[in-house]
Parts: structure tokens; C-alpha cells; sequence
């Protein structure tokens, strides 16, 4: 009976201690409320997509500032240049209609636990701040992209921005301390500034011909087809398909990165010159260099475009009036579009595209390694030189019959020695067959030593 005495009190205390957690965790909880910001339905209500005019994105050790010219967004951290109109589109649009997904009230101190504190200069594995300024230059909207969280409320052992978790924990400075979690990574406010730029490049169709000089002189090489389907030439020599792709050159290229004019002397400076004229009339003038450094290779190439459009059409015999505003109306519509691919491919001028090997291995090719076989050497005395496959050991004639080259016959009497005697092997049998000579007498012919 004193036993389940004992028992009922332990019991009757552990639930009164359990109550007494709870009361002053959700008095706790309630405090926080009051200092926190109250729910809402979106991240940033009050964001307006066109009034942005700057992105910044920047952790420890990573930044990119992106802003709005009079034309457009451009990634000043790339000397300027033109930036992904629809990643940023996305980014902006994808942030104004961020819904909540729950609300957490977390103490300043707590904050660098799951990094949605302010990263410092220096520090890495931090979480991400974004700021938006509008047009006077003024942060608008500010927030930090903190650590993911899985589906059951805990933090994700995965990457903040990656892995399996569905949410993310998000700092707004004025909502103080309350850390907002949506179901987004934000994957568009990255830090590296290449990954801002646009990436839209050259396209290279309906190749005529590729001419390639190398740095030194030698080794340069032209090929060219006369028909859009016909096989390429090599001039002076025959093209083996097996080790050049021309054809495809160029046709889909992309690049990683991007470098202002400034540094086209240093990247450039053993760079091969390539000149690519197309059916269309447009010549490309190229200049490609790959640059060894620390261990790894990287590879660079520059751009200039010109074209000649033609005017007008020429005019078949016996076009009916149909067929000529229909053939005039598909000529216009292709030089508009020629002139808009010209238009765009010449803004390219003056730049370094980093691009990857693949993009110009065809284009770093030296003649010799796009043969069918060896070409022929000369020695220094201007005369050739065997190459493989060359006839070899033919015998001289014998002098005083040019048209023969059957050898005299060779003794083959007793050799005598002194004391003690050595036998000498006989010399070989050597069969040589005599050259044709179409005006010897078969009768008087020489005959064969035996």
C-alpha cells in the first residue's frame, strides 16, 4: 500500500512539473510573439519589381553587385557586362510572390546557428545577404538566407541551398527577431558573378570555309566546301574527317566566364588566328589561346563580326505575281533576321570568353594533325626524304652497265689461315632482281649471278 502511495506522488509531480514547462514555454513563446513581427501571407509584401534598380548578393568570401542601366542590366562585377535578363526577371518576380511558410521567434544570439546572422568579410560557410536598391541608390528590401530545414522541423545536414530539405530560414532586419521559413532555395541570388551573365553567344551556321594561323606561321591550314552539304578540302593536301569536325563548328558554343579588353594582351598573347566565312556571307575573325596555369588549362577566345546582306533578291524568270510576293516576303523576314543576328554577334567584339576545351579544339588543330598521312619532308639539300612506305635497299647499278643493277658475283674460293684454322662462314645467297629496261635485248640481257 505504501509502494502505489509512493508511485501516485511521483506521478503527480512529474505531471505537475510537465505543466509547469509547458505554462512558461508558451509564456516564453508569447513574449517572443509580441517582440516579433506579426504573420503574414508573403515574404515582402510591399516589394515592387519595377522599382528595383540594384541586386547585391554577397557571404564571406563571395559577391555580385547586378544593376539597371539606361538599356540594361548589366553585372558590374564583369566590367559591365550584359546580364541575364530573364534570371533576373525570375529572381524578382520569384521573390515578390515568396508566400511563408511558418515563423519562428530566435534570439540574436542564436542566429549564427543557423546563419542568418550578417556575414562577415572573410568568414565562409555563411548565409546569404541580398539587398535591393531602388532608384536613389538606397537599400528598399534586405534579407538573409540562412540554413534549410527538413520537412520535420529540424535543421538539414545537406547544403542550405540543396539536398532533400523544402524549406529555408529567412532574416528580415526590421522584423527583428523573428526568422521567417519558406518553401523556396532561392536558387537565383547567387554569389558568383558569372553565373549573373548572359550567356547568349555566337552561333555559327552554313560554313563555307576555315582558315587557321598559328603563331609561328607554320602549321596554318585553310579548308573549304563549294555547297552547303559537300565535303570540306584541304588546301594542298587531303582532310582527314576523322580528326577535324568542320561542319559543326561553332554551331551551339557557350562560355563560362567573360573578361573586359583589358586583359585580351595577356590571355591572347600566343592565340591562333581563325577566320570563318559562312553561305550567308558572314566572316568571323577568331582568336583562340589555351593558357597553362597552377596545373590546369584554361581557354580563351575573342570575337569580330562582319557581314555583307545582300539588298535585294534576285528575281526568277517566269515568277508569277504570287510567288513573288511570297518569295519577297520570305526574303525580307530572312534579311531581318540576318541583320538581328548581326546586330547581336557584333556587341561581342572587344570581350574574353572563357569556353571550354571542347568549344575550339578544332580551331588549336595544326595542319599536321588533320592529314591523311604524312606530307612529304625535304632534306637540306632540297632533295626528299624517305617517308614511311618508301622503297628501300634498292641495289646500285654496276658500273659501266647503268641499265643494270645485277652486283658482280662474289668469290666464294677456300679461305686460307694460319695456325689454327678458322672457318668462315659462307656470305649469304643475295638475290637481286634487275630493273625493267624496256630497251634491253632479252638476248643479251645479263644474266643472274648464282
Amino acid at each position: 500500500m505504501n509502494k502505489v502511495v509512493l508511485l501516485l506522488i511521483i506521478l503527480g509531480a512529474l505531471v505537475g512539473a510537465s505543466i509547469y514547462v509547458k505554462n512558461d514555454r508558451e509564456s516564453v513563446v508569447n513574449r517572443g510573439v509580441q517582440q516579433g513581427a506579426d504573420l503574414r501571407e508573403r515574404l515582402l509584401p510591399d516589394l515592387s519589381v519595377n522599382a528595383i534598380r540594384e541586386i547585391r548578393v554577397r557571404t564571406g568570401d563571395e559577391s555580385v553587385l547586378v544593376k539597371k542601366t539606361d538599356k540594361q542590366w548589366v553585372v558590374t562585377d564583369r566590367d559591365n557586362y550584359p546580364a541575364s535578363f530573364e534570371k533576373v526577371s525570375r529572381a524578382l518576380v520569384e521573390l515578390s510572390e515568396q508566400k511563408i511558410k511558418d515563423k519562428r521567434v530566435i534570439g540574436e544570439s542564436a542566429w549564427s546557428e543557423i546563419n542568418v546572422d550578417e556575414p562577415k568579410e572573410g568568414e565562409k560557410d555563411t548565409g546569404k545577404m541580398v539587398e535591393l536598391m531602388d532608384e536613389s541608390g538606397k537599400v528598399a528590401h534586405s534579407f538573409v538566407l540562412g540554413d534549410s530545414i527538413n520537412t520535420s522541423g529540424g535543421r538539414s545536414s545537406a547544403s542550405p541551398f540543396g539536398g532533400g530539405s523544402n524549406e529555408l530560414f529567412v532574416r528580415i532586419p526590421e522584423d527583428g527577431n523573428t526568422i521567417w521559413s519558406v518553401n523556396n532555395a532561392f536558387y537565383e541570388f547567387e554569389t558568383s558573378p558569372d553565373m549573373w551573365l548572359d550567356k547568349d553567344f555566337i552561333k555559327v551556321t552554313d560554313i563555307k570555309s576555315v582558315a587557321v594561323k598559328q603563331p609561328d606561321g607554320t602549321e596554318s591550314w585553310k579548308a573549304s566546301r563549294k555547297d552547303k552539304d559537300g565535303e570540306f578540302e584541304l588546301e594542298g593536301g587531303t582532310l582527314d574527317n576523322t580528326k577535324v569536325s568542320l561542319s559543326s563548328l561553332l554551331t551551339s558554343p557557350t562560355f563560362n566566364d567573360v573578361h573586359g579588353n583589358a586583359k585580351s594582351t595577356e590571355l591572347l598573347k600566343a592565340a591562333v588566328e581563325a577566320t570563318i566565312t559562312t553561305f550567308d556571307d558572314f566572316t568571323y575573325k577568331l582568336k583562340v589561346a589555351k593558357v597553362d596555369k597552377d596545373g590546369s588549362s584554361k581557354y580563351y577566345m575573342s570575337v569580330d563580326v562582319a557581314a555583307t546582306l545582300p539588298e535585294q533578291r534576285e528575281v526568277e524568270k517566269d515568277e508569277s505575281e504570287e510567288d513573288k510576293k511570297t518569295k519577297d516576303a520570305e526574303f525580307k523576314q530572312r534579311k531581318e533576321e540576318l541583320q538581328a543576328k548581326l546586330d547581336s554577334e557584333k556587341t561581342m567584339k572587344g570581350w574574353v570568353y572563357e569556353v571550354s576545351e571542347y568549344t575550339i579544339n578544332n580551331l588549336l588543330k595544326k595542319r599536321s594533325e588533320i592529314v591523311t598521312s604524312a606530307e612529304p619532308n625535304t632534306d637540306k639539300s632540297g632533295g626528299d626524304v624517305p617517308t614511311a612506305g618508301s622503297p628501300v635497299g634498292v641495289a646500285p647499278a654496276i658500273p659501266g652497265n647503268p641499265t643494270s643493277t645485277t652486283p658482280p658475283a662474289i668469290s666464294r674460293g677456300p679461305i686460307s689461315v694460319t695456325t689454327p684454322p678458322v672457318a668462315v662462314p659462307p656470305l649469304p645467297k643475295t638475290e637481286v632482281k634487275p630493273a625493267p629496261n624496256p630497251d634491253a635485248n632479252p638476248a643479251t640481257a645479263t644474266p643472274k649471278a648464282e
